[in-house]
């Protein structure tokens, strides 16, 4: 008999059908023993979101699409979402986020059959930006509150360090690879003296890039907002 872990490899190495994958996985799983359940959902997480196929097996699954959508468009995914957020607050173990999320996943009254299953299976491989989860070691980790990192910006880092910074960020497309990018930036962090400076100023590209993303989601309200509005006008 084929190892479970060998088995799913094999089926995420090989699968051509994205709603076959998880469903066949969920199979391989559901029928492995229960200390090889963690890893083995780690492993479907992992390599579904950042492994390669050579897409020459179509597995057989018995979710159509039209279920899986109604299940995607329904209550489901914000019951799940909100525990996998309960259970990374806490910060726990790699093997105890999978036991729980897999007990979650299995045992829940909230999802009443394997199809259900399947589909929530495939929204977090899919469509959770928390999956794959990995914990971090809180205790190696630098905290500063807001004045301590505004002065620290403005008394170490400076305002020319980080105008040049936010220039290199905002000009990204005149570089010709993203690799241009990363080597300018490290060259400016190998400049900098002591480990503390460049957790700062590291920090400083984070939130260059999270400014970016709430700007460009305001920019898609604001465009649905007008499609709505001229849409309420054709019906009038």
């Amino acid at each position: 008999m084929m190892p479970a872990a060998y088995k799913l490899k094999q089926l995420l190495s090989h699968s051509a059908s994205e709603i076959g994958t998880i469903s066949s996985a969920y199979r391989i799983i559901k029928a492995a023993s229960k200390p090889e359940q963690p890893n083995l959902l780690q492993l479907l997480f992992i390599e579904k979101k950042y492994g390669k196929s050579d897409k020459s097996l179509i597995p057989e699954t018995e979710l159509e699409p039209s279920q899986l959508s109604r299940h995607l468009f329904s209550k489901y995914p914000e019951i799940i979402d909100a525990y996998v957020d309960s259970l990374i607050s806490g910060n726990p173990t790699e093997m105890d986020f999978y036991t729980k999320l897999w007990e979650f996943i299995t045992c829940a009254k909230a999802f009443p059959d394997d199809l259900t299953r399947i589909s929530m299976l495939y929204h977090l491989a899919t469509g959770n930006k928390c999956i794959p989860y990995f914990q971090i070691d809180l205790t190696v980790c630098l905290q500063m509150d807001n004045a301590q990192y505004e002065d620290y910006i403005r008394n170490n880092i400076g305002a020319y360090r980080l105008a040049c910074l936010h220039y290199k960020l905002a000009s990204i497309k005149k570089l010709k690879q993203k690799t241009m990018l990363a080597s300018s930036i490290l060259q400016d962090l190998a400049e900098l003296s002591d480990y503390k400076e460049k957790c700062v100023f590291m920090s400083c590209v984070i939130a260059y890039y999270m400014r970016e993303t709430i700007i460009l989601k305001n920019k898609v309200s604001q465009l649905e907002l007008v499609i709505a509005e001229e849409e309420e006008e054709k019906d009038e």
